[in-house]
């Protein structure tokens, strides 16, 4: 099992963080029935996924700030640039 993200593939935020990381919009793939990582099983499986999202928020929270800071967020699909 492994849990992606991609802005690809998850629906643009509303609302985002620039600085900050999420496990939302991930979705779950089988590794040995699909290798080429094309169909989300997220529906079928909701405890796994919910499972590796939670190793992921444990891991992502042990990890240390950022040493830098954005000045800006990069545009969303379908936001307009100015």
């Amino acid at each position: 099992w492994k849990l992606v993200k991609s802005d690809d593939m998850a629906p643009p935020a509303k609302e985002t963080i620039a600085d900050e990381a999420t496990a939302d919009g991930a979705i779950l793939i089988d590794l040995l029935e699909d290798p080429s990582e094309t169909r989300d099983l997220s529906a079928q499986h909701p405890a796994i996924r919910k499972e590796l999202v939670e190793l992921w928020n444990r891991w992502n929270s042990e990890l240390p700030q950022p040493a830098w800071q954005r000045k800006y967020s990069r545009p969303m699909q379908g936001d307009k640039l100015r």
